[in-house]
């Protein structure tokens, strides 16, 4: 062996402790941060999820598992159950019918279906595992697409209001010739009509109440109540 030879052995040999700590450092960053990129989809596309993935369902219809074609068929068998129906505006034990068909509801089930496609896909995988653990995943109880003539609801509630409006009764006193009878408050309330057309809205989309709605109140407290009777 020339004696150049040997002294280069000797060196790296000299080098083997620095390259020891240099990997002990590199690897774990390397593999962190290979995992960040497989994590975020880097290294390719996400796949299109052939199926939907568990727990997904459009307006309480659980789609997991089924093609889109399925899903579709599935969603338009449920809607079939409710056509020509009427969804049902509820107060005080009393219920109002709404026909469907009168406000015009119509439901894009291909359009709610794409939007349980992404949420699918987003809850899938490497990638969906991980967006669940942090809490950002999409929910997987999506609702359905749908569009009414509010215009036309809106004139609807308006007249049932106008049936079931109460205005508020102030207490009064009664005076006899012996004694005073002081007769209690009656609360009233009166329709919000926004607000109950946004809850019917909602329910369209949901379907969690089998089409039955409250109508949306605001109390009308009475100024005069018995308290303020017995001050007098």
């Amino acid at each position: 062996m020339r004696e150049e030879d040997g002294a280069e052995m000797l060196q790296r040999i000299h080098n083997l402790p620095f390259l020891f700590a240099f990997l002990l450092i590199a690897t774990p960053a390397l593999l962190f941060s290979g995992g960040a990129f497989y994590l975020s989809g880097g290294w390719k596309s996400k796949p299109k999820a052939e199926t939907f993935s568990p727990g997904i369902t459009i307006a309480g219809v659980d789609i997991s598992g089924l093609t889109f074609t399925e899903a579709e068929a599935k969603l338009n068998s449920f809607l079939q159950t409710r056509a020509g129906g009427s969804l049902q505006v509820t107060i005080d034990g009393k219920s109002f019918p709404v026909l469907l068909k009168d406000i015009n509801v119509k439901y894009d089930v291909p359009g709610s279906l794409l939007e349980a496609r992404k949420a699918s896909e987003e809850r899938s995988g490497i990638w969906g595992m991980w967006k669940r653990w942090r809490g950002t995943a999409p929910s997987p109880e999506l609702p359905l697409r749908v569009t009414f003539n509010r215009e036309k609801l809106t004139d609807m509630i308006t007249e049932i209001a106008k049936n079931v409006d109460r205005p508020a009764v102030p207490a009064t006193a009664k005076v006899s010739e012996t004694k005073i009878t002081i007769v209690p408050e009656v609360e009233g309330y009166k329709v919000d009509v926004p607000q109950t057309v946004s809850a019917i809205d909602d329910e369209l989309q949901r379907q969690s109440r089998h089409l039955r709605v409250p109508l949306v109140v605001e109390k009308d407290i009475p100024k005069i109540t018995k308290e303020t009777v017995k001050d007098i």
